[in-house]
């Protein structure tokens, strides 16, 4: 596939897109530099490990990191949150949803694997029109297909697309909005594996982002004040 837009979201569609009528049983969606962020050292260990339970689960997100809270955006910058909040409610209606969850979990970096079978539940031309806006063919719904093209100062400000997407890619793929957190999703995804932990942030009522500790039992998403 020759495409190197610089953003993930573009390139994953492109190969929906392109490989639609012949996708092999399952599909790993993975950018540079991964392996600093996914659940084992390595993409091979990651995958080898998680084969088991994709086929179970129909979508594994590979990320060790997570994030949780309420929407719009989960610690993301203030500065975000009325543009996150406008224009993500234009990308839930296109996912046929009419408004966004009022509690949400994900799992970082667009890093996922998914089976044949979950990108076939959309058509191809649900892929292609999302493809048409995170390429620029077509308008975006927020600032633009991505931003981190932009400079410093203007990155502070924007949301692209893309970073919307980032968080909803589970959703997209016929996930709750919710997903389970790490204490009760690591042993799902990677059965008789210790992983490796990663960060667990959280942020409700758009309260300063704060960070869970990575030895916490809990198995429910916590409100800003705990």
């Amino acid at each position: 596939m020759e495409h190197n837009a610089g953003d993930e979201c573009a390139a994953y569609l492109q190969y929906i897109n392109d490989e639609y009528d012949r996708l092999p049983p399952a599909v790993a969606f993975l950018q540079y530099n991964s392996e600093r962020q996914l659940i084992f050292p390595s993409m091979l260990q990651t995958l080898n490990s998680s084969v088991p339970s994709l086929d179970s689960m129909g979508y594994l997100a590979l990320s060790k990191h997570s994030f949780e809270g309420s929407w719009p955006a989960p610690c993301e910058d203030t500065a975000k949150q009325a543009t996150f909040d406008r224009c993500s409610r234009q990308a839930w209606r296109h996912l046929g949803i009419e408004s966004p969850p009022a509690t949400f979990r994900f799992y970082a970096n667009g890093l996922f694997a998914v089976t044949r079978a979950r990108i076939l539940q959309r058509p191809r031309a649900f892929y292609a029109d999302m493809l048409e806006r995170l390429s620029g063919r077509k308008p975006a719904w927020c600032d633009g297909p991505d931003t981190r093209s932009m400079n410093h100062s203007q990155q502070a400000l924007r949301v692209g697309d893309c970073h919307v997407l980032e968080k909803a890619w589970h959703v997209l793929f016929g996930e709750n909005g919710t997903l389970p957190p790490p204490t009760v999703y690591n042993p799902m995804r990677a059965p008789s594996h210790a992983v490796r932990v990663g960060g667990r942030f959280y942020s409700y009522r758009m309260r300063p982002c704060k960070m869970i500790s990575s030895n916490d039992s809990t198995t429910i998403i916590r409100g800003a004040s705990d």
